[in-house]
């Protein structure tokens, strides 16, 4: 038997207007912009390549991060189509492709490092000294020691 393989994009939508960004995007509007861009970009061909496939998995309107999924074969029409799409439930809207991986997991495991690298660059742009707190708060529970001091201090090691 055949395994099929994915590929994994990780990708943040960048709203001219950020206001309307909770509001506006959910999971088959950006299906549906993929599509298009897609269907526009690469005809019909691409457009069918990708269909058996596509699957919008993950989306975080507060952040704007999304995780798209296709086959692999299909990876190289999906990569050259992002960065094309310029609104999505016709609001417009910038695509940056952050992370292509074959796993859900590893997907995970570099949003974890790049929020944090995101909390370490707010921290430079703060103001005020509770801006600085309340910022070094959040990056003070996404540590590790933090992890330990809610599960115990065996919970984490390996067995």
């Amino acid at each position: 038997m055949v395994r099929i393989k994915n590929r994994y994009f990780l990708c943040e939508l960048v709203f001219e207007d950020a206001i309307w960004r909770a509001l506006a995007v959910n999971n088959q509007h950006l299906y549906n912009a993929v599509k298009d861009a897609v269907r526009q970009i690469h005809g019909d061909y691409g457009a069918a390549a990708i269909a058996w496939g596509l699957n919008v998995k993950y989306l975080n309107p507060d952040t704007g991060v999304m995780m798209i999924r296709v086959r692999r074969q299909n990876q190289k029409i999906l990569s050259t189509t992002l960065p094309f799409i310029k609104s999505v439930a016709s609001f417009p809207v910038t695509m940056r492709t952050l992370h292509i991986s074959g796993t859900i997991r590893s997907c995970q495991k570099f949003l974890v490092k790049y929020n944090r690298r995101q909390l370490v660059v707010l921290l430079r742009q703060c103001r005020t000294k509770e801006e600085r707190q309340k910022v070094r708060e959040s990056i003070r529970r996404c540590t590790l020691e933090q992890e330990e001091e809610e599960f115990g201090d065996g919970a984490l090691e390996d067995t």
